[in-house]
């Protein structure tokens, strides 16, 4: 081979770029690329989503459904089982939902309870969606050591109780129970239940015997024995109100106590309704079937809570409002002092 060749064979190896054709095949797999790998982020974003709503309706399903299930079952509870015989020396008992002895009592959806108002404001009650109220001892119960009913005075054995005065407290023995009111405390452990106005509502009478019809006069007097039990009123309305958070879903579950404060205890929950079980019925009834003398016999409910994600534009379903999950669970209750 000529040197003269070399030139002309090493002019053919000259470097060259990619031809058009290469350049846009090669811009189509990275758009290809990158439109899969966004579906995999975006898929992945939604099932984060979607799994973090669930998670949500879920927990406040159990949460809610707790709180209700302890509550319902203990309703009507007093520590020494005469559930039947309560006297109430309070004044004026029928002014406050709460100071009308009624172990458990319901509300349908257009039925207005003094405990949580119907409206639109913060804490207030969804019109529709059903309320349950319920009464009894609280878990803790104190020992009497002595009780003078001339000088209405009631000590407690042991020190460290959490009682002051205004307190409205239930005492019971074998025979019966008694609703009343502390108007002070006297020395450690000394529950003074005087008549007067220096609380509110006041006691009608010192008496504390059984039965007590303040309208009709003061109380006959009883004193409890020694080691008799007594422990403040437990009384909470249920119901279902506007949380004020809007973005979320606005509504949540709350209980309301005696002393007035609307507590939220579970969001998400946007309605619930509750039938009641009665002896001489065949069937679930609704709370306006039942008269005062029948709200005695119940003894279990059937409670129906609908749940909803806070999370907007998750679910598929067109009946889903924003998109939000739903659910919806059902618990039968029954009240442990009361046989089915």
């Amino acid at each position: 081979m000529s040197q003269a060749a070399l030139p002309a064979r090493a002019g053919l190896l000259t470097e060259r770029g990619f031809s058009i054709v290469e350049l846009m095949i090669a811009v189509a797999i990275a758009l290809l690329m990158i439109a899969a790998v966004s579906g995999v982020v975006l898929s992945s974003k939604q099932s984060y989503r979607s799994s973090e709503g669930l998670s949500q309706v879920n927990e406040s399903g159990r949460s809610a459904l707790s709180f209700l299930e302890r509550a319902i079952r203990g309703t009507g509870v007093i520590a020494c089982g005469n559930t039947q015989q309560v006297a109430n020396v309070l004044n004026n008992p029928t002014s406050q939902w709460w100071s009308n002895w009624a172990a458990i009592r319901g509300f349908s959806g257009d039925a207005a309870t003094s405990a949580a108002a119907f409206g639109s404001g913060v804490g207030q009650r969804i019109a529709g969606t059903h309320a349950i109220q319920l009464q009894g001892m609280s878990d803790s119960a104190y020992s009497i050591e002595s009780h003078n009913g001339g000088s209405a005075n009631m000590k407690l054995a042991g020190s460290g109780h959490d009682i002051v005065a205004g307190d409205i407290l239930m005492v019971c023995d074998t025979d019966h129970a008694t609703i009343f009111q502390v108007s002070n405390i006297n020395g450690t452990g000394n529950l003074v239940h005087n008549k007067g106005s220096g609380t509110s509502p006041g006691n009608c009478g010192n008496g504390l015997g059984f039965p007590t019809d303040c309208s009709s006069g003061p109380a006959s007097k009883y004193e409890f024995a020694p080691n008799s039990t007594v422990a403040k009123l437990a009384a909470a309305t249920w119901y279902i109100g506007n949380n004020g958070r809007s973005q979320d879903g606005g509504r949540s579950l709350y209980r309301v106590g005696i002393d007035g404060t609307r507590i939220e205890m579970a969001a998400g929950v946007v309605d619930m309704q509750i039938s009641y079980r009665i002896p001489s019925s065949t069937s679930w009834v609704d709370a306006s079937s039942l008269n005062n003398t029948q709200w005695d016999q119940v003894n279990a409910v059937t409670l129906t809570l609908s749940l909803q994600s806070a999370e907007k534009n998750i679910a598929t379903a067109a009946t889903t409002p924003n998109g939000r999950l739903t659910r919806e669970i059902t618990q039968v209750i029954s009240l442990r002092n009361r046989t089915l």
